[in-house]
C-alpha cells in the first residue's frame, strides 16, 4: 500500500505513518493530564508531531518545498513557543475533570494532582496525601466532595476554595494553610482537624463538628461562622472569638 500511487493509498499511508502516533500520544496525554507528570506526555506529543511533520516535508519533491517549506516551519515554530510557554505557566496543556464517584482512594499519594472540578462524591480518601492538590472552584462547577471520607488525610496547603465538602468526614485531617474560602462545610466532621493558617473566609460551617479542632491560627473566621458550628472546650479559637454555648448541634 505504501508504494501505490493512488491518492487514497497515499492518504491511508500518511495517516498510518505520520498522524496515528501523535493522535494516540494525545489520547494518552489527555488521560494522564490530572497527574503531576502529565505534562511530559504533552511535551512528547509536541516533539513527535514536529519530527513527523519535518520527515513528511523532507519526503516531498524538492520543487514542491519552496514556499510550503518555510511556511510550515514558521507555523511549527510559533506553535512550539506557545506550547512551551503554556507548559511553563500552567504545567499542562490538557485538563479533564475526574469522575471518582464513590472511588476508593484510601492511602493513595495524590500530591500535586490536578483534581479541579473532580467529582469525589462519597469517595474514600482516608489517609490519602493531597498536599498542594488543586480542588479549586472553577467558573460554575466546583470540586464535589459531598460525603467524601477524608479522615486523617494530608491536605497541607491544598486549594479547596469553593469546594463542596458538605457532610464530608475530615476527622483528624491535616489542613494546615489549606484554602477553604467559600467552601461548603455544612455538617462536615472536622473533629480534631488541624487548621493553623487555614483560610476560612466565607466558609459555610453550619452544623459542622469542630470539636477538638485546632483553629487558633486560622484566618478569616467570624463570630457568625463560629455560632453556627459545634465546638467544645478543647477547640482553640483565634483571638477575639467567643465559644458559643450551648453547641448548636445540642440545642
Amino acid at each position: 500500500m505504501f508504494n501505490l500511487q493512488s491518492h487514497s493509498a497515499r492518504l491511508v499511508s500518511d495517516i498510518l505513518l505520520y498522524w496515528l502516533v501523535p493522535c494516540i500520544l494525545l489520547a494518552f496525554a489527555y488521560k494522564a493530564s490530572p497527574r503531576p507528570e502529565g505534562w511530559l506526555l504533552v511535551l512528547m506529543t509536541v516533539v513527535v508531531t514536529m519530527v513527523l511533520v519535518w520527515v513528511k516535508i523532507q519526503r516531498w519533491p524538492s520543487e514542491q518545498r519552496s514556499g510550503w517549506y518555510r511556511g510550515l516551519w514558521l507555523i511549527e515554530g510559533v506553535l512550539a513557543v506557545v506550547f512551551i510557554l503554556q507548559l511553563v505557566v500552567s504545567s499542562s496543556l490538557l485538563t479533564r475533570p475526574l469522575e471518582l464517584f464513590r472511588g476508593n482512594l484510601a492511602g493513595l499519594d495524590l500530591r500535586s494532582s490536578n483534581l479541579r472540578q473532580a467529582d469525589l462524591q462519597e469517595a474514600n480518601l482516608q489517609r490519602a496525601t493531597l498536599q498542594r492538590s488543586n480542588l479549586r472552584e472553577a467558573t460554575l462547577q466546583e470540586a464535589n466532595l459531598y460525603r467524601a471520607t477524608l479522615q486523617r488525610a494530608n491536605l497541607l496547603s491544598a486549594d479547596l476554595q469553593g469546594a463542596t465538602l458538605r457532610e464530608a468526614n475530615l476527622q483528624g485531617a491535616e489542613l494546615e494553610e489549606a484554602d477553604l474560602q467559600g467552601a461548603n462545610l455544612q455538617k462536615a466532621n472536622l473533629q480534631k482537624a488541624y487548621l493553623p493558617g487555614g483560610k476560612l473566609q466565607g466558609a459555610n460551617l453550619q452544623g459542622a463538628n469542630l470539636q477538638g479542632a485546632y483553629l487558633q491560627r486560622a484566618t478569616g473566621l467570624t463570630q457568625d461562622q463560629i455560632n453556627t458550628a459545634c465546638l467544645d472546650a478543647d477547640t482553640p479559637l483565634p483571638n477575639g472569638l467567643l465559644r458559643p454555648q450551648p453547641c448548636p448541634a445540642e440545642r
